[in-house]
């Protein structure tokens, strides 16, 4: 146990917070709707139910008019200025005092299958149900004298409240049967909820008994509303993003040339399902004539422009010493904005090349602004600032790596340091 190592618990303002209650406890602290409990009412209980007072389902059920009272309070029942409750109450009461008289009926300990059979359901979704509302068996002997595991029959009232806060789903309609009536996708029916504030409950899927969306009618009838006024689907028409990528051209180069067919665009359904103007397949035709009849890309073709800028040299200085290459140049579009331009080979640069190489000088002792920075240890923002007003004029000459640059006189180092010597004298003056 030599290795073993011991580490220091977290400090309590590192450790996550554990909920009070779970789940099920807050479901099980949760008052029941009303609506609920009549949703678990058989066809038969509701259509026997009608408006009554309390003295009258007392009399009904054979009931203490205190006890009616305490049940009719409890399932949260409303009643009139006369006293009347609203209908399927007199349902209600029923259901939950023959629920009662069953309750107390039972033996005080039961199994999970025992359990299962009175709620009709799974031994696992009672295991599952019960661990969550902090419920734990107990070993017990049963009368074959095998030992079993046991929950107090509170817990049948208490898993009776879960089963309440979900009822079975009756007139209202799952997902999957939402998408059948309606035509379109799950994403599609949650976006249009969210969107439009639609409303929805959860409620017990009547076969598989699992919890689920469902939608009541007049969802299901807003929705079609909405699917009926949709565009209709995109079909064989594309979107301009759809248009660039098949000609291989930008959003912007797209919608610059669309001309006329600008007004010929049409809102459409994508595969997506979004809303979004489309084109006719001749708008792909008509652009991809135009794409075909354009010059083809400069390459490692150069404007003049660019050729100046990559040798040093000014726009005169290259329109002068190109003029015998015209011949040579051809319409290209720039590798940028695809714009036509006219462009030289690289054949044309290299000949313009070596006659600028031939024209400068080298550097020899002469420095450029990088040069200058490393050698008075200053930065290249600091040299550029004042370089300029120190009344030295500069050359084009080539660098060390033969590119032509701007360069200074060796004696540009001597003015810049006395220069700021001068200046930090004024400073220590001021």
């Amino acid at each position: 146990m030599d290795d073993f190592q011991h580490f220091e618990p977290f400090p309590p303002e590192t450790r996550m917070e554990m909920p009070e209650m779970s789940y099920e406890q807050e479901l099980l602290n949760t008052p029941v709707p009303f609506s609920n409990r009549v949703e678990f009412l058989s066809e038969y209980e509701k259509f026997d139910s009608k408006p009554m007072t309390a003295r009258q389902i007392s009399e009904e059920l054979s009931v203490s008019i205190a006890k009616t009272n305490k049940h009719l309070l409890e399932v949260g029942a409303l009643f009139d200025e006369n006293g009347t409750y609203e209908e399927y109450a007199f349902g209600v009461v029923k259901d939950e005092v023959l629920w009662q008289n069953n309750y107390e009926a039972l033996e005080e300990y039961l199994t999970v299958s025992d359990i299962g059979e009175i709620l009709s359901k799974s031994e696992v979704w009672v295991k599952q149900n019960a661990y969550g509302l902090g419920v734990y068996p107990e070993s017990s002997i049963n009368h074959q004298n095998q030992a079993v595991q046991v929950y107090s029959k509170s817990l049948v009232a208490m898993l009776r409240t879960l089963i309440h806060q979900f009822p079975p789903n009756t007139d209202l309609y799952n997902v999957n049967e939402t998408k059948t009536l309606i035509g379109k996708d799950r994403k599609w029916i949650e976006r249009m909820v969210q969107l439009h504030n639609l409303p929805f409950e959860v409620r017990r899927h009547s076969l598989s008994q699992k919890l689920g969306i469902h939608y009541p009618q007049n969802t299901i009838d807003t929705l079609e509303a909405i699917r009926n006024e949709l565009p209709p689907p995109a079909g064989d028409w594309f979107t301009v993003r759809q248009l660039a990528k098949a000609i291989s051209k930008s959003l912007d180069w797209v919608e610059d040339h669309l001309g006329e067919y600008r007004a010929t665009g049409e809102l459409r359904l994508t595969d997506s399902s979004r809303i979004a103007q489309h084109y006719s397949p001749e708008v792909l035709e008509y652009l991809q004539g135009i794409v075909e009849e354009l010059p083809p890309s400069a390459d490692d073709w150069m404007t003049e422009k660019m050729i100046a800028k990559k040798l040093g040299r000014t726009w005169y200085w290259i329109k002068e010493k190109i003029e015998p290459y015209v011949a040579l140049s051809e319409i290209r579009l720039t590798s940028t904005g695809n714009k036509p331009f006219e462009h030289f080979p690289s054949s044309v640069y290299d000949a313009l090349q070596k006659m600028s190489a031939e024209e400068i000088a080298h550097a020899g002792s002469w420095v450029n602004e990088t040069e200058v920075s490393e050698m008075l240890v200053k930065s290249r923002f600091w040299v550029k600032r004042r370089i300029g007003s120190v009344g030295i004029s500069s050359e084009i000459r080539l660098d060390r790596k033969g590119h032509p640059r701007t360069h200074y006189p060796p004696e540009i180092i001597d003015t810049l340091q006395i220069n700021y010597l001068i200046e930090e004298e004024n400073k220590l003056e001021i």
